[in-house]
């Protein structure tokens, strides 16, 4: 405790005044400001200064998946649906998933039905990745707090990344994939609704690997090109090299967001490395699958929000 605070409870009631904390080890500090229970009812200003987010992680009984030193200040207002919620951010000398991040920092409020996000990483060797997104949506906080995006309603949305390390997205699946390495250059866009997306942009793989677990198998030379044109998926020279290399172009219609129409024979497909490489047969459909795992994780990056 800093300084001499104020506490008041009453009934299911708490608020704070001048509330400042800061941690023995590392100094990090936290202060706040105004109602905080109940959430449905809080109207909370708080400042964070370099707070070891590790911590924060482990209070909330999470795994840590993002080291650094936060810096935040915001506004909380948990009227019921007419929640308000605004919030700056800064997190520096971060690691994600084992991928340092030299900075990552944005913006993100919750106003009026609409939740608006601006936010920016820059990562090792000077790679950088921006996100901005309009999302109709409702959120009510107090007893079990929701988020939901509105359907029928437009959204907005563009990703734009340069020489970006893949691995902090494949965090999304590590029963899947491990030990991810590359880089991904994008401009994608997104326009529609949250029930009817459209997402149109390009998406480069550059100097990519994985280990794929279900095979233990390590795959290198990953690399291939993405067109998003509306509700097509364009795939240019996709290619993955473990005992041979698979290479495959093609189209995927992108029925919805998260509902594939694969237009693909696998079966097909492995028969024809079987007979450009002379592997077994069933290793050869092994590979196809794999590749179309692949497929499916890096079209779906456009799309994610992780950290």
């Amino acid at each position: 405790l800093v300084q001499p605070a104020t506490v008041t409870w009453l009934d299911d009631v708490v608020a704070v005044q001048g509330l400042a904390l800061e941690a023995a080890e590392t100094g990090g500090r936290l202060a706040l400001s105004g109602q905080i229970l109940p959430l449905a009812g809080a109207d909370l200003e708080f400042q964070v200064a370099e707070l070891p987010t590790g911590d924060i992680q482990r209070m909330l009984g999470q795994p840590v998946r993002f080291e650094g030193l936060l810096w935040a200040e915001g506004v909380v207002r948990g009227t019921g649906a007419d929640a308000i919620l605004a919030v700056e951010f800064q997190v520096e000398r971060g690691v994600f998933e084992g991928v340092p991040m030299e900075r990552v920092e944005g913006r993100l409020v919750y106003f009026e039905q609409e939740t608006q996000v601006v936010a920016t990483a820059l990562g090792p060797g000077g790679g950088w990745l921006q996100l901005q997104a309009q999302l109709p949506s409702v959120l009510q906080l107090g007893g079990d707090p929701v988020f939901a995006l509105l359907d029928g309603v437009p959204l907005s949305g563009t990703l734009t990344a340069t020489e970006f390390a893949l691995a902090p997205f494949a965090a999304a699946v590590p029963a899947q994939l491990q030990n991810v390495q590359g880089v991904i250059n994008a401009q994608v866009g997104l326009s529609g609704t949250a029930e009817v997306p459209v997402v149109a942009g390009t998406a480069e793989l550059v100097g990519g690997a994985a280990t794929v677990v279900e095979l233990n198998q390590r795959y290198t030379g990953i690399s291939g090109r993405a067109d998003f044109d509306g509700r097509r998926l364009l795939i240019t020279d996709a290619r993955a090299q473990s005992d041979g290399w698979v290479v495959a172009s093609g189209q995927i219609v992108l029925e919805r967001l998260y509902n594939l129409g694969k237009h693909v024979s696998a079966d097909e497909l492995a028969m024809m490395e079987s007979l450009d490489t002379g592997k077994p047969l069933k290793v050869a459909l092994g590979d196809v699958l794999t590749c179309a795992r692949y497929f499916e994780f890096f079209s779906g990056v456009a799309d994610k929000q992780h950290g």
